[in-house]
């Protein structure tokens, strides 16, 4: 079933190790892939495709297995243009991935009053996309198991 993870997107890889990790300076998601299940990796942030969308998250992650897709934005500290390329990324994209949708940011440095916006974005997110959302400081690491 493997094919349906690249199927509808461009620059898109499989990987399938216990723990595939994004990273960008500061910022790191890693995904717990102990079972080794194929993953589509989607570099949506230099994939030239993708320009269309002037503001976009760096990554779709996708799973067939566990019918699950997740948005991330790898940010350094301003939460709010992370929460609008996450937003633009999921309001144009939302449509080819999977039932079980999830958007994470994680930057180096979040400040108090960005703490509303994140709520706000949580909120919006769920209500719009269905769509959970997480934004964490430097590293965020999920077991795919438990989405």
């Amino acid at each position: 079933m493997s094919n349906l993870l690249c199927k509808n997107f461009y620059c898109c890889k499989i990987e399938s190790n216990k723990i595939i990790s994004k990273k960008e300076e500061k910022s790191t998601f890693r995904l717990i892939n102990k079972n080794n299940y194929n993953i589509g990796v989607i570099k949506l942030d230099d994939c030239n495709k993708y320009d269309y969308l002037l503001q976009r998250c760096d990554y779709i992650l996708n799973s067939d297995d566990k019918n699950v897709s997740i948005f991330i934005e790898l940010n350094g500290k301003n939460i709010n243009h992370a929460i609008k390329q996450l937003n633009n990324s999921i309001k144009n994209l939302r449509y080819l991935c999977f039932n079980k949708v999830y958007a994470y940011s994680i930057g180096t440095k979040t400040m108090p009053k960005s703490r509303n916006n994140i709520n706000k974005a949580k909120e919006i997110f769920m209500k719009l996309y269905q769509v959970k959302y997480e934004n964490k400081n430097i590293i965020l690491e999920k077991d795919i198991e438990k989405l």
